[in-house]
């Protein structure tokens, strides 16, 4: 089935309500011609004054809700503009300036630069805004979550079509992590928040962030409903470490347990 701007939407509202996300799902699309804005039925596009970063944009939009068409001069010119596509890439000597800060030597800074995501072609325009606000389709959408609601998201992404997932960091400037890996690799991919994410872009101590393909969402979206439907949902109880956990654990792969759900309905909880 062909998504929508319709259908997205509300795919990720399923994925929203079974997680009990505390922000909203973001989605991505790059535009190659500013003109494509003029084919989509949507004017509410936030701007500024100044410039803000990438990690103040997603959060801007995951927690106030506002959509955003950023294009070269109106973000600032940092790794996660021009790695999408927004603009040049500076020249390697200019990663000294985090020699001393992230980094002991030149050499290392140069690593670190060559390391980072990046995603093929330039665009004149990224959009950028809660995938409820319907503005458009995305491509790419982000999520913030704790580690309990991202090892859940991880269950479902594997549930049908099983393979390992692997992910990679790059330390600082953690906002290329998810969106620029994802949109390089076609691969949903967590990240960890860096230091500057968290003190400029306000990501909190818990939080970590995972992009996924938006042409994936059905597929995970099934997979969020089967591990509910068995009884692995969010928030995930807990039992001490000095508990006998052999009743739950039967409870949950015991004999005849799986036949029981599917002729049933209910889960080991129901």
């Amino acid at each position: 089935m062909k998504a929508s701007i319709e259908s997205m939407a509300n795919l990720t509202a399923e994925l929203e309500s079974l997680l009990r996300l505390r922000s909203f799902p973001v989605g991505l699309r790059r535009l190659t011609d500013q003109s494509e804005l003029d084919e989509l039925d949507y004017d509410a596009w936030k701007t500024f004054e100044h410039k803000p970063t990438g990690c103040q944009f997603i959060t801007m939009a995951r927690t106030i809700g506002w959509s955003f068409a950023i294009t070269e001069e109106m973000i600032r010119g940092c790794g996660f503009a021009w790695a999408m596509g927004l603009g040049d890439e500076p020249d390697p000597e200019t990663a000294g300036n985090v020699v001393g800060t992230w980094f002991e030597s030149m050499e290392d800074a140069k690593k670190w630069r060559a390391g980072l995501p990046r995603v093929s072609g330039k665009i004149e325009t990224l959009l950028m805004g809660p995938v409820s606000a319907k503005a458009f389709l995305p491509e790419v959408i982000w999520v913030y979550g704790s580690p309990s609601q991202m090892i859940l998201l991880i269950n479902a992404i594997q549930w049908s079509g099983y393979e390992r997932l692997e992910f990679s960091t790059t330390g600082e400037s953690s906002c290329m992590d998810a969106p620029h890996q994802c949109y390089a690799t076609g691969k949903p991919q967590l990240s960890l928040p860096c230091y500057g994410e968290r003190w400029f872009g306000g990501a909190k101590e818990e939080e970590l962030s995972m992009a996924l393909p938006s042409s994936q969402m059905e597929k995970i979206v099934a997979g969020l409903k089967a591990l509910h439907s068995t009884g692995y949902r969010y928030p995930i109880p807990a039992t001490s470490s000095e508990t006998n956990v052999e009743p739950s654990l039967a409870k949950m792969y015991g004999p005849g347990k799986r036949e029981a759900r599917e002729k049933t309905g209910k889960s080991f909880w129901d």
